[in-house]
């Protein structure tokens, strides 16, 4: 009998997280692949793809209690870890002292979501120079230092954006930008907050937990894009409690 020596390449590795909690998705979820194309998904929230070749390929991320993501993926040797962002649907099982904000937009687009905190208020550690591709920033208390997503505020213009950033290493207060901010901040003037960013679904429902906040009342801000203009809207919302909104 001959046995045939079979290989086995690692293509591809992504890292599931809930959208708000940041944390590993470890159950719950059934990925789809593409036929001849192998998904092992681990208990750390982790998933392997082998024998994926080198051309890029589509993967869909079921779950009882998150929506539904379609992912294209580009294999890479597993050199870098892909982090995919799932969002809680209503079937989400809720906690107690969790905050829920939801509704269903006029059309199906992405809301980038900020709540005025100043327990997770941040703070930079440095002036921003327009162009740079790091920024040196404190983080208060609690504030997840891994988390990406970002909304700089400028007090005394009044204005200011949404950013991406990751560590550059466990040590350091210092980030490296997806792409440099638009302007220069001043670190006297700008706050710092964690945001989102949260797609509607095709129903285009939005939902969002906070799993942090406290029972009292706070501002939380959202933008979206239409017809090629950023429209803001603040809006109150009870901490602990669910708040229904009509986007």
């Amino acid at each position: 009998m001959i046995l045939q020596e079979m290989k086995i390449q690692l293509s591809k590795v992504i890292l599931l997280k809930d959208a708000f909690s940041e944390k590993p998705v470890v159950n719950a979820v059934r990925i789809e692949t593409p036929q001849g194309r192998e998904a092992l998904l681990r208990r750390d929230g982790y998933c392997l793809f082998l024998n994926a070749g080198q051309e890029a390929f589509d993967i869909r991320i079921l779950s009882p209690i998150y929506k539904e993501r379609s992912v294209c993926l580009q294999p890479d040797g597993g050199e870098a870890v892909e982090e995919v962002l799932l969002y809680p649907s209503r079937a989400y099982p809720v906690r107690a002292n969790e905050t829920i904000v939801c509704g269903v937009l006029p059309w199906q687009t992405t809301l980038w979501v900020y709540l005025e905190d100043s327990a997770r208020e941040c703070r930079l550690l440095q002036d921003y120079e327009e162009g740079n591709t790091r920024i040196s920033v404190f983080m208060q208390g609690s504030v997840n230092r891994e988390k990406r997503t970002w909304y700089i505020w400028d007090k005394e213009k009044e204005e200011g954006e949404f950013f991406q950033m990751r560590r550059c290493s466990d040590a350091s207060e210092t980030y490296v930008l997806t792409s440099p901010l638009k302007t220069q901040y001043r670190k006297k003037n700008a706050l710092l907050f964690p945001a989102w960013e949260c797609p509607a679904d095709e129903n285009r429902e939005i939902y969002l937990v906070f799993d942090y906040l406290k029972e009292k009342e706070y501002v939380l801000h959202y933008f979206y894009m239409e017809e090629e203009k950023e429209v803001c809207v603040q809006v109150e919302i009870s901490g602990c409690r669910q708040n229904e909104y009509q986007f």
